[in-house]
């Protein structure tokens, strides 16, 4: 596949966006792309906002605070060096403008900023894959908001079929098996990180 058109795509949800800008900018086979409207290039799709394109992505993050939607996220899982602080960084002003953008309440941002910690810490983690993406749009007449964060790396089954270490995962041999050993986890150890999440967040302000 040479050329990939998206003339008739006028609007695509974080899934979606997430899903094509990761296929096109890590699959080289695909030379051109186009038919890029007004939306997507404002989404920043295919290329999408990352400290590794060079881009000055706090000032262009911060342009989005009026809007209903931020661009799509492209960061590094790289361990070494300034990577990780520079993920840090960037992933905190993403929360943050996720934050300003909904107006949530202190209780809610928290339990939502400790699942997207808790997501992006397992895609550094265990994707072995060289970057994540994140995406994110607010329905504001709906009340809800609709948040992509994936990456092209192992998945959950893959995960579980790399482990070396102590426990017996020999018995997880689908995708379904993989996710429902993976969401299997004490509610109350969850309420408790959110906690000291919270705890930390009112130190930071």
């Amino acid at each position: 596949m040479k050329t990939v058109d998206f003339s008739k795509m006028n609007f695509t949800p974080p899934l979606l966006a997430v899903h094509y800008a990761s296929l096109l900018s890590e699959f080289p086979q695909i030379l051109n792309v186009e038919g890029i409207g007004s939306y997507l290039d404002t989404v920043k799709f295919p290329s999408c906002l990352s400290p590794a394109n060079g881009d000055n992505w706090e000032s262009i993050l911060d342009s989005y605070l009026h809007k209903t939607f931020i661009p799509i996220i492209k960061f590094s899982t790289n361990p070494t060096g300034d990577h990780p602080s520079i993920r840090e960084k960037l992933l905190s002003h993403v929360f943050s403008a996720i934050r300003r953008i909904t107006r949530l309440p202190t209780n809610y941002f928290t339990a939502i900023s400790y699942l997207l910690s808790e997501l992006t810490d397992n895609i550094v983690e265990h994707s072995k894959h060289e970057f994540g993406y994140l995406a994110f749009q607010y329905y504001r007449d709906n009340g809800f908001m609709d948040i992509c964060l994936a990456d092209r790396g192992l998945g959950l089954l893959g995960s579980y079929q790399d482990y070396t270490g102590d426990k017996d995962f020999s018995h997880i041999t689908d995708h379904r098996t993989a996710v429902d050993s993976a969401v299997k986890v004490d509610p109350l150890s969850i309420w408790q990180k959110i906690g000291v999440l919270e705890l930390q967040l009112q130190e930071r302000s």
